[in-house]
């Protein structure tokens, strides 16, 4: 990470105070503020801990509701057994979950659009054992990414040309504009691979589980906004929605590639979101840590749609608590 991006060298929206707000305003132990309830995902710290004691650090934390990622086959059987005991709901599954990361880390969720068709099958199997899990256990949200077109050397130029000059210098644009052409070319090619894994997951999902198609980090992986609306256009699926993460939105915001039109189209099948802060590109802070204004994300939420925070682990149990806080009371009172 460059000196100015880890600065937030510019914000994605006007800019406000970075400093978290006291810990000590932490709401009810249950995180619920109205009908709101603020889940955990263990992405926190499940890679860390493993899946069992990433369960119990996170209801430490006081919370009551989670998101399921980070299980191997026989976490399956221990939530089925033991999870209801836990004290935590899961109201969200962030595929592939169970997963098949093995020694190496590799991450089956972006082999879907691989040209090793073994890689592809792979990946759409596990997607749809997430599905299959998330129906046995009564978690209607399951969450997806869809991919890499693989352009992450155009990704990695325009950051460090945003980061030299802004992101309206000559070089910035140069890069921005390679970039875009180069995902646009390599989304075209792949295009076949992406609807076919959406109609399967679909036609698994039936009609007691959403399939909730992310916007990602980087504009070179799938799905995007405008990708999610063309895919809803195309299977006008009740099954299929829309989650929005905000440390992605802010992180394209600030590299200028975030479409605005194609995310409030996207925004119209918003089923859930991933709530974190973001500073440059430097994502998946506590809320209160950036320059991202939520306020406008919040005024979107449904009844009993799962708000989701997302964050590194990094993050301090103290760090995390108080990003809660700060939207508990953004949310409560539309104060920061």
């Amino acid at each position: 990470m460059t000196e100015q991006v880890a600065r937030f060298a510019r914000a994605p929206h006007a800019p406000r105070a970075a400093t978290p707000p006291d810990a000590s305003a932490v709401p009810a132990a249950n995180g619920v503020a109205g009908d709101l309830v603020w889940a955990m995902s263990l992405r926190w710290c499940v890679h860390e801990l493993g899946f069992r004691a990433a369960v119990r650090r996170v209801r430490e934390l006081g919370v009551s509701a989670v998101e399921l990622c980070g299980m191997s086959g026989p976490d399956v059987d221990w939530w089925r057994d033991e999870g209801a005991g836990s004290g935590l709901t899961a109201v969200s599954v962030h595929a592939p979950c169970p997963d098949g990361s093995d020694a190496s880390r590799q991450y089956p969720g972006d082999w879907f659009l691989d040209d090793d068709p073994q890689r592809r099958a792979a990946a759409v199997s596990y997607a749809v054992d997430s599905i299959r899990f998330a129906r046995q256990a009564g978690i209607r949200h399951v969450v997806y990414h869809l991919g890499s077109y693989q352009r992450r050397e155009l990704f990695t130029a325009l950051v460090d040309a945003v980061d030299a000059g802004g992101p309206q210098c000559r070089a910035a644009r140069q890069a921005r504009g390679a970039y875009l052409q180069g995902v646009e070319q390599a989304a075209t090619a792949v295009r076949d691979r992406l609807r076919s894994t959406v109609e399967r997951l679909l036609t698994e999902a039936g009609e007691d589980v959403v399939v909730c198609l992310e916007n990602r980090y980087r504009h070179d992986q799938a799905p995007s906004p405008a990708g999610v609306v063309a895919l809803a256009e195309e299977f006008r699926s009740p099954a299929l929605g829309y989650w929005h993460d905000t440390g992605h939105e802010a992180a394209q915001r600030h590299l200028g590639v975030w479409d605005n039109g194609a995310a409030d189209a996207a925004l119209q099948l918003l089923a859930g979101m991933h709530l974190h802060d973001c500073g440059g590109v430097d994502d998946h802070r506590p809320p209160g840590e950036g320059y991202y204004d939520f306020s406008p994300i919040l005024a979107r939420r449904a009844p009993s749609m799962p708000l989701v925070l997302e964050l590194a682990s990094s993050a301090s149990a103290e760090r995390v608590l108080a990003g809660i806080a700060f939207l508990d009371r953004l949310a409560r009172t539309g104060r920061r």
